[in-house]
Parts: structure tokens; sequence; C-alpha cells
């Protein structure tokens, strides 16, 4: 698979669509071009009316990791829908970012 980078931008515009299979197949092709544009649109989703949208966000930010995106998803910790798929995502990123692993 080609990671074309011109794809970004149409596919975030598709986090946008009324759609909510076209929002979770965004989702997936922007974590598989691994753009560092898509962490904050993606981080956005996790505020989507539908759960699989916002479960499918929790998984592809652990693909981006770092400070900013466990940062945001400690503030999920609490959510009845995705806490619990936060707190998997926080554990992921942490002992993958840990010195040594």
């Amino acid at each position: 698979m080609l990671k074309d980078t011109r794809a970004v931008v149409p596919l975030i515009g598709l986090l946008e669509d009324d759609k909510t299979k076209v929002r979770i197949a965004a989702i997936k092709a922007l974590v598989l071009i691994g753009d560092e544009r898509a962490r904050g649109p993606i981080i956005r989703c996790l505020n989507d009316k539908e759960i699989t949208v916002k479960v499918e966000a929790v998984g592809a930010l652990v693909t981006f990791g770092g400070e900013e995106v466990l940062k945001v998803l400690k503030e999920y910790l609490a959510d009845p829908d995705i806490g619990e798929k936060a707190d998997w995502a926080i554990k992921r990123i942490e002992s993958r970012d840990e010195p040594g692993s």
C-alpha cells in the first residue's frame, strides 16, 4: 500500500461525513498513511455522536502516541462510552513509549 500523503486533507474532510461508515473508513485510512496532520482531527472524533467512531478514534490514536494523545485520552477515562478503550490505549502507548521497549 502506498502512503500517499496527498490523500490526508480529503480524508480529514471525510471525518465530518454524515455516514458513520465513511467516518470510520477515513480514520482507518489516515492511520495507514500515518501523517501527523491527522492527529488533531482524529482527536476531535472522540466527541463524535456515534460510539463506533469514538472507539475507532481511540484505537487510531495509539498509532500516533505522544504526550498530547495521552493527556487527551486521560480526559476520557470516565467516559461511559470509551473509558475502558481509553484506558487500554493509554497502557499501550505508555508501554510502547517506555525507554528500552
